[in-house]
């Protein structure tokens, strides 16, 4: 919980309500289990990420409810 919490705020701060990627967080593994958490509890939902049928993307971005 204090993890999710700590992870959250530092969303708030630098991304806002905007989108933002997993990788712009300072320790991308704290990001993760506090993102699931945060996810769990719909604070940020994931980021539909559409691509061609030559293109493969790595799903990392996060949007803020």
């Amino acid at each position: 919980m204090k993890n999710s919490r700590a992870v959250f705020t530092e969303v708030q701060k630098k991304a806002g309500s905007f989108p933002f990627n997993i990788r712009v967080l300072e320790d991308e593994k704290r990001a993760r289990m506090g993102l699931q958490e945060a996810v769990q509890h719909n604070l940020v939902k994931p980021y539909e990420v559409m691509c061609g049928t030559y293109s493969f993307f790595l799903n990392l971005d996060y949007v803020r409810c």
